[in-house]
């Protein structure tokens, strides 16, 4: 169940999946292209094939339902990045809390045999965002930077909970909303760079000596750079309640500080995902969509 409620944080966080909105209320913003609901819900339904780490050649497919809310507030936010508390707004520079997270390792995961597999991670930090755009603009270049501090849940042993260190990255997000907007299409595209410390890096990449093995010596992993990615998304609305999502990401770890790690099979890996997003209701308030945000 819990890897089930990890997987949004991965994936919905790097697509737009709302629908369109009902007609405007009083409440109509001077861009149309901008209106969204103050709240909304409904049902997504999604598949993504995700590597079952960084560096595994190893794949986990997942196939959930699951309803969403989004709430679009001047203080607080919920929506596909997460839960956010918007501490600071400006026409260019912004501030928020997020949330991400990742599902846990399989255990049948060959590299990790004999040794205990990794739980589902929580990560939650602050974030300042900088929109080169005007915040009105219906379409958006945001360079953003992050510092999480992740926790683990073990949910085969009373749901442990550990901290596993600090991950940070660094966003250079696009996303157009007017390009294709007679045929109700949104895109974007995302370069990103993660940087972990050494605790976080241990909690997937080190061998204790207790495990070590004649092809899996014992490592301790190091902190640092730990690699880049590029990502694309695709939103296209079919009706007025019902959209569908594509998704992939290309990661690649050159360079990273556990490229070494004998757990590493890989330097490449591929996220791929699609989505159909149902929205079953929505606020008759709209407010303007701050630029930076998905679709």
């Amino acid at each position: 169940m819990l890897a089930s409620a990890m997987l949004p944080a991965l994936v919905l966080g790097a697509w737009a999946w709302k629908a369109l909105a009902q007609p405007l209320s009083v409440d109509e913003p001077d861009n149309p292209l901008l209106r969204e609901p103050l709240w909304e819900c409904g049902l997504f339904n999604g598949a993504a094939r995700l590597p079952q780490y960084n560096g595994s050649d190893e794949y986990s497919t997942y196939v959930v339902p699951l309803p969403y809310f989004l709430y679009r507030g001047e203080v607080l936010r919920a929506g596909r990045d997460g839960i956010k508390g918007i501490f600071y707004q400006g026409e260019h520079v912004g501030t928020d809390l997020s949330m991400s997270g990742n599902p846990p390792v399989s255990r049948d995961n060959k590299a990790r045999t004999g040794m205990p597999t990794p739980g589902a991670l929580v990560e939650i930090g602050p974030a300042l965002k900088v929109s080169f755009f005007h915040r009105d603009a219906p379409d958006a270049l945001t360079l953003r930077g992050s510092i999480r501090a992740a926790c683990s849940f073990d949910v085969t042993d009373d749901m442990r909970a550990a901290g596993e260190g600090f991950r940070s990255t660094l966003d250079l997000a696009y996303n157009n909303r007017s390009l294709f907007e007679k045929r109700q299409l949104r895109f974007g595209a995302i370069l990103s760079a993660d940087f972990i410390d050494q605790e976080y890096s241990d909690f997937y990449y080190g061998v204790p000596r207790a495990y070590a093995t004649e092809s899996r010596p014992a490592y301790e992993a190091g902190g640092g750079y730990a690699g880049f990615g590029v990502s694309a998304h695709a939103t296209k609305q079919l009706s007025r309640c019902l959209s569908v999502g594509l998704f992939a990401k290309w990661i690649n770890l050159e360079g990273a500080a556990f490229e070494d790690s004998p757990l590493v099979k890989t330097r490449n890996n591929t996220v791929l995902g699609c989505a159909l997003i149902w929205q079953i209701a929505e606020s008759k308030r709209f407010v303007t969509a701050p630029t930076g945000e998905e679709p």
